[in-house]
């Protein structure tokens, strides 16, 4: 039977993909149907699935095998889309594709480089519609043992139209690979934790002066003649929390001294190593009063950057507190939330993001210059 599958032809045009958000469909599925129809590979080293409702995606391991199932009638086909990650760094995008309908399985015969990380997931798609898509899966191409491949038991053997090509030009390539981080679907778990220490704000952070004080349009914020550029403190780690000052506001009527000193702050989360880069940043302003009692003026923004082609920075969004968000209203302190959406495998030739790491920081800002982090989630 498995002499009758055709080989990709490694060749053809990839839908434009766009997500769609028609539900309803998978509902109709009964689970027992999947069970009578689906027969995936034996449990073994080397092969590995994912699966979305209606689609199902098997990677052997020896000889580069992906056998692409469609579990379900319902009007769609199957697809598997691909990065081969080498040492931390994308060398090749894949896709493959079978129309044969209902309860049939396609062999994508590819020929991966030995020693390549697979990141694959499976697809739904309806005509040029991606409609629903698996988890991201990853395994390890040039196993040394040979799964015994694809129950095909209940399938139609189908041909598949595929391609692979290599990652666009100019995507670097390691000599060391012990010297670089993981990259791919590992690369945030790997690396993420290094963003915002204390070391990496108090390199960020300042006291600005009185000049760019004036530059910036903060002059009537601050009273001049008493202007004191005081480098701010900064406080990470398990004691930040505690040793943060709790959030008061002053009481209705109160004679606000102006500021006496302004900073400013920068903290991040993501990957930024070496020529793999990406992530979130969040820029603070705020201007502290002679008394250290209050906040005189306070403003945030976000952005972030990517610098690797299979990298994707989505966008930012933050949520601030206390400070001084209205002109008869005063805190002790400005709170900043963060929160990053990063694509760290992206598919460059399908313009679609495998997986999504969103990173979350808050920090606490004190009319003393004090910084201090409240929360981390990355």
């Amino acid at each position: 039977m498995r002499d009758r599958i055709l080989k990709s032809s490694q060749e053809g045009k990839m839908p434009k993909l766009r997500r769609n958000l028609i539900r309803g469909i998978s509902a109709l599925i009964p689970a027992l149907l999947m069970a009578l129809f689906l027969q995936a590979p034996p449990a073994s080293a080397a092969t590995t699935c994912a699966s979305v409702s209606g689609a199902k995606a098997c990677f052997e391991s020896y000889g580069d095998h992906i056998y692409l199932y469609d579990t379900a009638a319902d009007g769609a086909h199957p697809e598997v889309y691909f990065i081969l990650e080498n040492a931390g760094y994308a060398v090749a995008f894949g896709w493959c594709r079978q129309t044969g309908g209902n309860n049939t399985v396609a062999d994508c015969n590819f020929d991966f480089p030995e020693s390549s990380n697979v990141h694959f997931i499976a697809a739904r798609v309806d005509g040029s519609t991606l409609e629903s898509y698996s988890n991201v899966k990853s395994a390890y191409s040039g196993a040394a043992l040979k799964a015994q491949g694809a129950d095909l038991e209940g399938f139609n053997e189908v041909a598949a139209e595929g391609g692979q090509t290599e990652a666009e030009d100019g995507t670097p390539v390691p000599t060391d690979p012990n010297e670089i981080a993981t990259g791919g679907a590992g690369a945030l778990d790997a690396q993420r934790n290094s963003g915002s220490t204390a070391e990496e704000i108090r390199k960020n952070s300042r006291a600005l002066s009185l000049e760019e004080v004036r530059n910036r349009g903060l002059g009537k914020y601050v009273d001049a003649g008493r202007y004191e550029a005081k480098e701010p403190r900064v406080i990470d780690g398990a004691t930040a929390r505690t040793a943060a000052p709790e959030p008061q506001k002053a009481p209705e009527g109160t004679a606000l001294p102006l500021a006496t000193t302004c900073w400013e702050a920068s903290y991040w989360a993501g990957i930024k190593d070496g020529v793999m880069t990406l992530y979130g940043t969040t820029d603070v302003t705020w201007c502290g009063d002679g008394g250290k009692q209050w906040v005189n003026y306070s403003a945030n923004g976000c952005w972030g950057d990517d610098k690797w082609p299979t990298y994707r920075y989505q966008g930012c969004k933050t949520i601030d507190d206390y400070g001084h968000p209205k002109p008869d209203e005063y805190w002790n302190v400005y709170d900043v939330w963060s929160q990053y959406d990063l694509c760290p495998i992206w598919v460059t030739n399908f313009g679609g993001c495998f997986m999504t790491d969103r990173p979350q920081n808050k920090y606490r800002f004190g009319s003393d210059g004090g910084i201090y982090l409240i929360s981390r989630n990355y």
